[in-house]
């Protein structure tokens, strides 16, 4: 399947999440690797929009795979 822009490709993404009933995008990313197509994660991520993205790390921040990059004062 070829996507025109990141929107496209994160709307696929999308309607992928909700047709398989995945809980993050990380797992629907995981499976759409895996089973629909042969392109390397790294271009995968690159065709990511924003929103998907600043998901996927809030996802990882609550899990502790991620440290959060906010400052806290006190």
């Amino acid at each position: 399947m070829i996507f025109k822009n990141q929107n496209e490709f994160s709307l696929y993404i999308e309607s992928i999440k909700q047709e398989k009933s995945f809980d993050t995008y990380t797992e629907t990313i995981e499976w759409y690797y895996e089973n629909e197509t042969d392109h390397e994660m790294s271009d995968i991520a690159k065709m990511l929009n924003a929103k998907i993205i600043n998901t996927i790390q809030l996802e990882a921040e609550s899990k502790g795979l991620l440290k959060s990059n906010t400052v806290r004062l006190f």
